[in-house]
């Protein structure tokens, strides 16, 4: 079951999987995206976040430092019964409020990287 609006998305979502830490407020995990772009994310996740709830991420590399971090708001919910046959996932929307960079890459240059990746694959 979806909700929210999903379907207002204003820029082309990248499919790619990055770790992220995600804090909700109430607790701070580990999940994975499912495609991010210039104006938010959605993350795979095993927990409910409702609709409006602000979070704090960071998105970290491969070598396990710190990428970007930021705040989101969450937009919409997609919460579906796992099957063996099923490949839908289960998670959150997120829409970027603020991203600050770790170091001195831009985020316009991370997202464009990742789609030369994505054409290149």
């Amino acid at each position: 079951m979806e909700t929210g609006g999903a379907e207002k998305r204003e820029s082309t979502r990248i499919p790619c999987i990055i770790e992220c830490l995600i804090d909700t407020g109430e607790n701070t995990n580990k999940y994975y995206s499912l495609n991010i772009s210039v104006g938010g994310m959605f993350v795979i996740t095993d927990i409910i976040v409702p609709l409006g709830s602000i979070i704090s991420f960071e998105l970290i590399s491969d070598d396990e430092s710190v990428i970007f971090k930021g705040k989101g708001i969450v937009m919409w919910t997609s919460y579906i019964k796992q099957t063996l046959k099923s490949n839908l996932k289960t998670g959150f929307g997120i829409k970027f409020i603020n991203i600050e960079k770790a170091g001195n890459y831009s985020f316009q240059d991370y997202l464009d990287d990742l789609l030369k990746g994505v054409k290149n694959a």
